[in-house]
This record gives C-alpha cells, structure tokens and sequence, in this order.
C-alpha cells in the first residue's frame, strides 16, 4: 500500500484499527513509519510460533482520547468535559495513554472495572482532581507506582480488587488524604512495605482478603486513627518486624508458597486509634510480643484462631480495655498465667477451644467480671488436679437453671474426684457460662468437652462445650 497518498485522518484511522499508540502527535511522514513498523512486526511473529500478545488482538482497546470519544459516543472534546461520570467497564481496554483524561476536571467517577489493564502511567489521572471513585477491579495491574494516584485529592473510594499486584510500597496512597475505602482483595500481593498506608487520616475501611501475604513490615498501616474496619481474613498472612523464625513449612495453595512461623511485634498496627475489629485467624503467627496491640485502645473483637500461637507475653492485651471478644481457639498454647488476661475487665466471649493447655495459673481469669462465655474444651487439663470453689458452683447452677434449653439434674456428671489445689474460675460473675468440661450424654444437651476430666462437682455436670 502508497500510505503517502492517504489523509492524515486515514493513516490515523488505520492506527486505531491496530491499535498503534502513540500516534495522535505525530506527523504525516512518521505516521507512515510507526504504521509500517508495526505491521512489519506483525507479520514476523505469525509463522507458526504460538503467540500470547493480547495487545494486538482486535479486540482490544488501546484507549487515547479519540477512542473515548468513541466510545462514549460524545461528539467533541468541549462536551467531554462536562461528564461527571464515565463508564468503561467490559471494554477490553488493555493500556491507558497518559494525556486521554486530560483537562476532565468535573469527573467524579470513573469505572474502568473488567478489562484488560496491566500497567497505569502516573500521568493518566493527572488532571482528575475532582474525582471520588475510581474503579479499576477485574484487571491485571501487576504493579502500583507511588505517584499514580498522587493526583486524586478528592478520591473516597479506590477499587483494586482481582488484580495481580504483587506488593504495595512505601507511600503508594500517601497524598489520599480524603480517601475512606481501599479494597485490593483478590490479588496476589505477598509484601506490605513500611508506610504502605501512611497518614490516611480518613480512611475508615481496608480490604486485602484473598491475598498471598508473607510479610508486613513495621508502620505498615500508620496512623489510621479513623480505620475501623481492617480485613485480612482469609489469608496467608505473617507479620514480621525485621525479627522471624528459621522454620518454614510448605503452605499447600494455588502456587504452593513458603510460609515462615513469624511473631507479632509492637508498631506492627501503629495508633490504629479507631480499629473495633480485627481478623488475624488462619495465618502463621507462633507468637505475640508484649504490647503487640497496645496502640489499638479502641478494638473490640480481637480474633487469633487456627494459628500456631505458643507464646503470649505479659503485656501483650493489657492496652485492650476495650475488648468483648477474643478468640484463640485452635492454637498451641500451652499455659494460662495469671496475668495473661487481668486487664481484659470488658471481656464477655474467650474462646480457648483446642489448644494444649495443660496448666492454668492461679487467678487467670480474676478480673473478668464481665465474663459470659468461657470455651475451654478439647486441651489436657487431664493433667492437673484441682478444686473448683464452691462458689462458682452456685453462680453456674443459678445461671443455668433459669436456661430451659440445658438440664440441670445433679445426678449427671462423671465419677471419680477431680480436685484443684486452688479455685480454678475465681473472679468469674453469676452468670458466666463454661463449655468444654463434660462428656456427651445422649440424654442431655451436654457436649464432648474432650478433656477427659475424670471428674467434676455434680453441680457442673449440666456444663455444655
């Protein structure tokens, strides 16, 4: 083909067909090239070599600002401008040029959701500072530059899920400071830097479930004091603080990753001053240091299941004046001190089904006026002889006989003697319900504790798990 006899509109024209980037600046003679060159290169990969290059397929857009008017079906540039909302999702839009937003300064919204983008120049939403919600889920950005949203003053709400980002780096979202909610669930990011999340002073949600997370550095998730809402689970998380273990155990998932045994240490959730709940269950942590938690004075629900948790410092929940509910069920923990929990005086739910639990200290659980629910079942309390007080026999049977769905006849209960040099429960309230410390019997609604207890006061028989 004689391109030198074409228009310049139809030379620009046969670049859209393909898809050539690039072009809208360029004159007539280097139109021709750029035309020409890519062609050539096309027809050199044909052969029989199997290909995988997603951006030459018809189908897909290379978006600039011709094709969006096209796309938008919007006559001229004058009336693109006046759009307050720009939909294009589930166009096949592979790649962005930097200027195709330019000068769109009443945009509010801008869905870019189910496509095909790979890698955002930190130019294209330069000019976009009136936008709140940006949405670029179900792509397969695979990085995240630190400037690519230092523009967007006035976004609420940033949408990366299902993306392939691999690790978010130091300030990604550092000029964000309206910005409420992150979601970059589904993705595969593995390292969280220091000062990831800095300073987002408005930030109230955070989603990163569905992730490969090996490794949170120190000040990670600084200074949120509005977040209250941090969502890891269900991960494969480890959080580190320069300090790990030598161990590592094969993790059986989609890419089979190494896991290393980790330890929760202080700074790691850094004056999270508003955070109500957090989930850290199903992760590798074998240890938690003192004042872990002590920046999180307002949290709630605090829940450390199916870990591997065989230490807990002193100190480690002291700063938790708040806390209702704690969950360390299935871990390894082998011993309750007496101060492990003394400072937890909100406390109504502790779950510490499952564990290894051989030995519980003298006053564990003293100050825990507002104890409702105790789980305890299912560890080796077998081992150790003690008496429970008598007291707390009448505070179990007073609540319980006022339950229609738990029997309370006395004649149930195990035989044998089971006695504690010391009252094992003392502190707990009229009212506070024990699971875990009988065995099944069908006629009750009493369930398998599996502590083997080979005894207990009548009065405890009606105790279900």
């Amino acid at each position: 083909m004689n391109y030198k006899k074409l228009t310049m509109q139809e030379l620009k024209s046969i670049c859209k067909k393909h898809h050539i980037k690039g072009y809208s600046s360029l004159n007539k003679d280097d139109l021709i090239k750029i035309i020409k060159k890519n062609l050539k290169s096309r027809k050199k990969m044909k052969g029989g070599e199997k290909k995988n290059y997603n951006d030459n397929n018809d189908n897909n857009i290379f978006l600039n600002r011709e094709k969006l008017l096209e796309l938008l079906d919007c006559s001229d540039v004058n009336s693109l401008k006046t759009y307050s909302r720009i939909t294009l999702s589930n166009k096949n839009i592979y790649e962005i040029e930097k200027d195709t937003f330019k000068d769109l300064n009443k945009l509010e919204i801008l869905e870019l959701n189910n496509n095909k983008i790979k890698k955002i120049d930190k130019e294209t939403f330069k000019d976009l500072n009136e936008l709140q919600r940006l949405q670029l889920n179900n792509n397969e950005i695979e990085e995240i530059d630190k400037d690519t949203f230092r523009y967007l003053n006035n976004l609420r709400s940033l949408i990366l899920e299902n993306n392939k980002i691999n690790t978010i780096y130091e300030y990604t979202f550092d000029k964000l400071k309206n910005l409420k909610n992150i979601d970059l669930s589904k993705n595969n990011i593995k390292n969280i830097q220091s000062y990831a999340f800095n300073e987002l002073e408005n930030l109230t949600s955070l989603w990163l479930i569905n992730n490969n997370i090996i490794n949170i550095k120190p000040y990670a998730f600084n200074e949120l004091t509005m977040l209250n809402s941090l969502n890891f689970n269900p991960n494969n998380l480890n959080i580190s603080n320069i300090v790990k273990n030598n161990t590592k155990k094969n993790y059986k998932d989609n890419q089979d990753n190494l896991k290393t045994n980790i330890i929760i240490h202080s700074k790691t959730f850094n004056k999270l001053n508003n955070l109500e709940k957090l989930d850290l269950s199903n992760f590798y942590i074998e240890s938690i240091k003192s004042e872990a938690f002590n920046e999180l004075d307002k949290l709630k629900i605090l829940n450390l299941s199916n870990n591997k948790i065989n230490e807990i410092e002193n100190g480690a929940f002291d700063k938790l004046k708040n806390l209702t509910e704690l969950n360390l069920s299935n871990n390894k923990i082998n011993e309750i001190k007496s101060d492990t929990f003394k400072e937890l005086k909100n406390l109504i739910q502790l779950n510490l089904y499952n564990n290894i639990i051989s030995n519980i200290e003298k006053n564990s659980f003293k100050n825990l006026n507002n104890l409702k629910v105790l789980r305890i079942g299912k560890n080796n309390l077998i081992k150790k002889k003690v008496v429970l007080e008598s007291n707390l026999c009448n505070n179990l049977h007073s609540s319980y006989r006022e339950n229609s769905t738990y029997r309370t006849s006395r004649r149930r209960f195990l035989k044998g003697i089971w006695k504690y040099p010391y009252p094992l429960f003392y502190g707990l309230s009229n009212g506070t319900k024990i699971y875990g410390l009988m065995k099944k019997n069908s006629n009750t609604d009493i369930y398998n504790s599996n502590n083997n207890i080979k005894d207990i006061p009548d009065i405890l028989s009606f105790c279900p798990q």
